[in-house]
């Protein structure tokens, strides 16, 4: 193994000129004193050098890692592979790397099992992703280790990052609304009336942004949402039996593509409903989403919400873990195929 014992002797300058240069030391990095420092740099490659991690996060106090601390479920965590790959790409540029924990379910077992996870990983702060359903106590749980965090996709008071929701609601029921729509429902699928309360903010959010530009145009808003949680098998037929009758809408808006938009698009289709000719449809979404050739027209999350959320916790961690203000991000609309203006009477 080569040390820097050997760099030295090599470049034949002492232990702590070729370390100081290697650890990036500013002082050596002066037009003065670039040659050298060029020269030890290039014979620590030629040698094959390589830093000892440990002593310099003892140095530093940074260790150069940052955990993702997610839920048991999938779909109540923020766990995108677009938002996976656009924090590693962010934190590989400021020189860190990424872990992936889950929260254990019981609290006495997180209470032991977190601060020696991040303990023992070196981990110099955290993001958590766990959007739904979130446990009363991790709050407080994450307070007491003193951690820099960042809240992703919740509203917090402080250190958090999450979508403009009532904004994009709003916006797309104004496009709607200047297409000539008059009759435009709301379709949530996955949020009952029973279980609201205690729903993401999204499911409130995205119904009083479509409910405010439905009112402000003079319109009767239609919420379809069912008043006891359904199964999931149960959902295609609820949005049937509420959506296609004699006064059916000739748009729909929906809370998420997975569960609301694909049950209407199916019963459209099996109804022989031209979309959008008979019905315009626009939908939340992941990611840009196709049904076949049909491009849906969507609201999608920002393209810069891993970089802005990475540097939002890289902020914290390098400035005493400050409390920051919390970051609110507009959706992206995308101009899809199944907007048009309605063709049936109102």
């Amino acid at each position: 193994m080569v040390t820097l014992d050997d760099i030295a002797r090599k470049a034949k300058v002492s232990r702590m000129t070729a370390s100081r240069i290697l650890n990036g030391n500013a002082q050596y990095v002066l037009p003065t004193r670039s040659r050298r420092a060029e020269k030890i740099r290039g014979i620590a490659a030629e040698m094959g050098y390589r830093p000892n991690a440990t002593a310099q996060s003892m140095r530093s106090g940074r260790h150069g890692c940052i955990s993702l601390l997610v839920g048991n479920v999938h779909w109540g965590s923020a766990y995108s592979g677009n938002l996976l790959i656009g924090m590693q790409k962010t934190l590989a540029g400021l020189g860190y790397n990424m872990m992936l924990n889950v929260l254990p379910e019981d609290e006495n077992v997180a209470g032991k099992e977190l601060p020696r996870i991040f303990r023992e990983s070196s981990v110099d702060g955290i993001m958590l992703g766990i959007v739904r359903s979130i446990p009363e106590w991790l709050e407080s749980l994450i307070e007491d280790m003193k951690i820099p965090k960042v809240w992703l996709g919740s509203k917090k008071k402080a250190d958090c990052i999450h979508h403009d929701d009532f904004g994009a609601a709003y916006d797309i029921a104004l496009k709607l609304i200047g297409k000539g729509h008059s009759k435009i429902a709301y379709l949530d699928l996955f949020n009952s009336e029973e279980k609201l309360p205690s729903c993401h903010f999204s499911a409130v959010d995205r119904m009083n942004g479509y409910m405010k530009a439905m009112k402000e145009a003079g319109l009767t808003p239609q919420v379809i949402r069912s008043p006891k949680s359904l199964l999931f098998d149960q959902r295609s037929a609820y949005a049937r039996d509420n959506l296609f009758g004699k006064d059916m809408p000739t748009a729909v808006i929906a809370y998420d593509h997975y569960f609301a938009g694909r049950s209407f698009l199916c019963n459209a289709w099996k109804k022989g409903i031209e979309i959008p000719q008979d019905i315009s449809f626009a939908t939340f979404a992941e990611e840009e989403i196709f049904e076949d050739d049909l491009k849906l027209s969507s609201a999608v999350p920002n393209h810069n919400f891993a970089e802005t959320a990475v540097k939002l916790l890289y902020d914290k961690i390098n400035n005493g873990n400050k409390p920051r203000r919390p970051v609110i991000l507009p959706f992206e609309f995308i101009e899809g195929d199944t907007i048009a203006e309605p063709r049936r009477e109102k």
